[in-house]
């Protein structure tokens, strides 16, 4: 899989840069000073400076949790895509990596230690070139992307899952959550990916949840929530936990039940102070069975 992923964004590199419009670049967030990441490869040389011709420090590791103190002028080509270096420190090394293996879009499990079990997203996208973030935005195209299950080390690639926009549509990268007290069976932690978008004086929320297995995520609903006038507001009762979408929070149940899963639908209009609740009920089962 690693080997096709590289191969097809490295033609796409060449045909792109040939005809001299657009820049095959990688994405994983925003860095920034003191900005946590998630290394996604195992081997990868830290160096003295930002670049190849700098002397190695030291190797990072898949997993690894490192922390971005700035970003460098310097870019690199690597598997496929374009990706600035970066001076970060890890557990009280300095030293300079390229992002190429570096996420800031992940969700760790609450209840390992630091380097463990991480959910890890990222992207491939092309751009002007010359670029201006201020208003080449806009023209920005997203190629690929890829989710991740780090775990000692070992990195799986959970390729059914992507969170590509329709043509023509606003791409917003999903920020990651990993709850582990959901009262599902087999006691299973569950992940949010969540897409916020907010214009104006209205706001979007789409997300999607799955159960967390052995180096796999099982699909398990997928929703939105909205408001601009009118609305809709979502919540997902599980038997232990409420994800509140409208708060963008999870709340524990004061009374937990035994297995199912309530989807609580809230329509109305701000203007007319007409609301309707629709609940719908799901028997309680194993997830990996819905």
């Amino acid at each position: 899989m690693k080997k096709v992923f590289i191969l097809l964004f490295t033609l796409l590199l060449s045909a792109n840069l040939f005809a001299g419009e657009r820049k095959i670049c990688h994405g994983a967030g925003y860095f920034f000073t003191d900005r946590c990441c998630i290394v996604t490869e195992n081997d990868v040389n830290v160096r003295s400076g930002p670049g190849t011709n700098y002397s190695k420090l030291y190797k990072v590791n898949a997993g690894d949790y490192v922390h971005v103190l700035d970003e460098c002028e310097e870019e690199m080509f690597a598997d496929g895509a374009y990706a600035h270096w970066y001076k970060i420190n890890f557990e009280g090394q300095e030293g300079y990596m390229c992002g190429r293996w570096l996420s800031a879009l992940y969700g760790q499990y609450p209840e390992r230690a630091e380097g463990e079990e991480y959910i890890v997203y990222e992207y491939i996208y092309s751009r002007p070139e010359p670029y201006n973030p201020d208003w080449d935005w806009e023209n920005i195209e997203i190629l690929s992307d890829r989710v991740m299950h780090i775990k000692d080390r070992k990195i799986t690639y959970l390729d059914k899952i992507s969170f590509l926009p329709n043509k023509g549509d606003l791409f917003v990268p999903p920020e990651i959550e990993i709850v582990e007290n959901s009262g599902l069976p087999g006691k299973k932690a569950v992940v949010i990916f969540n897409q916020y978008v907010k214009y104006g004086a209205g706001w979007f929320r789409k997300f999607e949840i799955y159960t967390l297995g052995k180096n796999s995520l099982s699909y398990l609903l997928n929703e939105n929530s909205s408001w601009e006038g009118e609305y809709k507001y979502i919540k997902v009762v599980f038997p232990d936990i409420t994800y509140d979408a409208r708060m963008d929070e999870w709340i524990e149940r004061e009374s937990p039940y035994d297995s199912d899963i309530i989807i609580e639908k809230t329509t109305g209009n701000s203007y007319t102070d007409k609301e309707e609740v629709t609940k719908i009920f799901r028997p309680g089962q194993d997830p990996d069975e819905l």
